[in-house]
């Protein structure tokens, strides 16, 4: 499993990565990427929280910005406006980012959890059997 590091400070802020050998994409960066025009300054808003994510953990951050989308699983949620983004924390200082969804709703999506858990099962089991790849995030922006 690829896993690009967006931003590294006392903590580490990673993205999975999907798809096939030579041809992944991140699902987190695309979402982002491809928000319209209203709301491509929401979607680069991304980078700051995850940098304050970075420096501080979630002390830097409030439940407005990063709370649990779903308690009993584990997932978390950066929130921006009307954009979320997925993660997971593993350990004290490493939090994955799964994917982004547009918020419809009042609570968080049942699909978009299975999907984040989905993500935590495969880092998981890449973790035991030491097939992780760290690399680099480019900054496209």
């Amino acid at each position: 499993m690829k896993l690009v590091i967006l931003e590294k400070g006392q903590n580490q802020v990673v993205a999975g990565l999907e798809g096939d050998e030579g041809h992944e994409t991140c699902p987190v960066l695309d979402f982002l990427r491809n928000q319209p025009a209203n709301l491509q300054g929401t979607a680069k808003g991304f980078r700051a929280l995850f940098k304050r994510y970075a420096d501080g953990g979630r002390a830097l951050l409030t439940p407005e910005l990063f709370h649990e989308a779903s308690a009993p699983e584990g997932i978390w949620e950066f929130i921006k406006g009307p954009l979320r983004v997925f993660c997971f924390q593993d350990g004290g200082n490493l939090v994955i980012l799964s994917h982004g969804n547009r918020k419809k709703r009042q609570t968080a999506n049942p699909q978009d959890v299975a999907r984040a858990v989905e993500l935590r099962r495969r880092y998981r089991q890449a973790k035991q059997t030491h097939q992780l790849t760290w690399m680099e995030d480019t900054p496209h922006d």
